[in-house]
């Protein structure tokens, strides 16, 4: 076996993580178009939360994901995602 380990554990790790947070994700929306809900304050927290996850798990399938040779990552994904991660003010890039 050729591949690391750890990438492929990496890669699988974001992949089980990502569907149950954008549940999340969609169970908020939801709950925003209800009119007995509303946008709360709570919900709002949620959603940054949701969102903010979202990116770090992108950045991170591609920092530490498994991939072939062959697979190249677009210039567009990158630039997308770095300010997206950037956004809860941890990080910054130059």
């Amino acid at each position: 076996m050729t591949n690391n380990i750890a990438a492929l554990i990496g890669s699988r790790i974001c992949l089980d993580l990502i569907s149950p947070i954008e549940a999340i994700g969609n169970g908020v929306e939801f709950l925003t178009m209800s009119a007995s809900v509303g946008s709360s304050p709570e919900l709002n927290l949620i959603a940054d939360s949701v969102h903010n996850t979202n990116a770090r798990i992108r950045f991170f399938r591609i920092a530490y994901g498994a991939a072939s040779m062959d697979n190249v990552i677009g210039r567009q994904e990158v630039i997308s995602v770095l300010p997206e991660t950037a956004q809860g003010g941890r990080f910054t890039y130059f």
